[in-house]
This record gives C-alpha cells, sequence and structure tokens, in this order.
C-alpha cells in the first residue's frame, strides 16, 4: 500500500481521509504534516510491535537497500564511540583482531561488574572482549591497542525508513497485510483530537486486532525462518 496515490485514491493518506470522513481537498482540517508525523509514530509503534515478536530473529525495514551493518574505525586506548543516528536496538558486536579475525564482543553493565571502579575494569589495552551501551555511544572494554580500520562491526536494529509529505509510491516496510495500520492510527489521533467517541472506540478496537495480528504473524515467522544474519567469525573460546 503505497503512502499517497492522489490518482487512483488507493493510499495511506487517502484511506485516513475516508476514515475520518475528510473531503481530501482540506488541506486545513487535517494536514498533510500533521497526517505524516503521525503516520510515522504509528510505523515506529508497528515496528516495535515486529521487534517484541520476532525475538532474536533480525527484521528490519524493507526500504533500506543495505544490510543493517554499522562500521567503524578501532581507535588505540579509545573507549567510547558514537552510536549510528538511527539504530533501534544492537543485535551484535564483533571486531577484527591483530590476525584479522572476527570475534564476537560480549554486553556488560556497571551492575555485573559490580563493586570495581570503571576505570578499573580491563583498563590494559589489548583486543576488547565487552561492551556497554550508554546513552548514544558504546564503549569498549579493555580498549584496543591499536588503530584498525573498519574493525568494529555493529549489527542493528533500525529506525523505520520515515515517510516525507511529499512521498508518493513509497510503502510501509513491512508485510503489505498489515498496511491499513498506518491508516487507522493516524485516523485514530485525528478523531481522538476532536472528541468523536463512536469512532474512537471503533478505531481503537481494531489497532488492538491489528497488534495481535501482527505480533502472532512475526513470532510464528521468527520460529519458521532461519536468521538472515549468520555469524562467520572465530568466537573466544
Amino acid at each position: 500500500m503505497v503512502y499517497s496515490d492522489t490518482t487512483n485514491k488507493q493510499g495511506i493518506v487517502q484511506m485516513i481521509y475516508f476514515l475520518c470522513g475528510l473531503d481530501p481537498a482540506d488541506t486545513t482540517s487535517y494536514s498533510i504534516e500533521d497526517i505524516t508525523r503521525n503516520v510515522n509514530a504509528w510505523y515506529r509503534t508497528v515496528n516495535t510491535w515486529i521487534w517484541a515478536a520476532c525475538g532474536d530473529w533480525n527484521y528490519d525495514d524493507s526500504n533500506y537497500n543495505n544490510q543493517p551493518i554499522a562500521v567503524n574505525n578501532l581507535k588505540a586506548n579509545q573507549i567510547d564511540y558514537s552510536l549510528p543516528d538511527n539504530y533501534f536496538n544492537i543485535e551484535r558486536v564483533e571486531v577484527l583482531d591483530a590476525n584479522g579475525l572476527w570475534r564476537k564482543v560480549e554486553p556488560i553493565t556497571k551492575e555485573m561488574i559490580g563493586s570495581r571502579a570503571m576505570d578499573e575494569f580491563m583498563n590494559v589495552p589489548s583486543i576488547p572482549k565487552f561492551y556497554e551501551l550508554t546513552a548514544n555511544s558504546i564503549k569498549f572494554y579493555p580498549a584496543s591497542d591499536s588503530d584498525r580500520d573498519g574493525a568494529i562491526q555493529l549489527y542493528l536494529a533500525r529506525d523505520v525508513s520515515q515517510f516525507l509529505k511529499t512521498d508518493t509510491n513509497k510503502s510501509p516496510g513491512f508485510n503489505v497485510s498489515f498496511h491499513q495500520i498506518l491508516a487507522y492510527g493516524a485516523a485514530f489521533d485525528y478523531v481522538l483530537s476532536i472528541g468523536q467517541v463512536d469512532k474512537i472506540k471503533m478505531f481503537k478496537q481494531i489497532i488492538n486486532e491489528y497488534e495481535i495480528k501482527i505480533k502472532e504473524y512475526y513470532a510464528v515467522r521468527n520460529r519458521e525462518m532461519r536468521p538472515r544474519l549468520i555469524p562467520r567469525v572465530e568466537n573466544y573460546r
């Protein structure tokens, strides 16, 4: 289902106008800017539902034309690195050692480190063995003992590929059977803002039903399909 189809009236935007009982020529009651903002918010909500259902299976918005892997350089004695702006979650972290082998880096938290001071934990530079996520950065322990280009690989769960108000033939990056949820979600936001009680209740029920169906579909898909990203690394013993 495309975002906007002014010719055949089959797009998400046109469905929103229909559900809200609005004339598509009315650009003030529900502006395209407001529609686009609300559709993108529901897009992220659906993305969250899918990730909750998928577990370890790597779901990615199909609008992206590259793999969800971020690459960076290892810097000698540097612990802290900035994360990509569009990441939703970190699925796996690998670093390249001096012998050209990819090593899986394990997640760690301050609670797991215990009473030891953070600046004393694995403070002798070597090949990173652990990583900690803090706000918009990732910290490696220990820091690398040398500079290595392209030696960090982050396997990401990415944010959605947002719609622009000018989009026409772009479609949501999840199963086409569920595309209408974005129209119902954005329509719900509108009727909620004007207090249209009967439609509020109806749309809320439909949205809840979509949530159940989406989670059930992606949970089953997770059990039946192998992960798309297969590790090609030699792990620490």
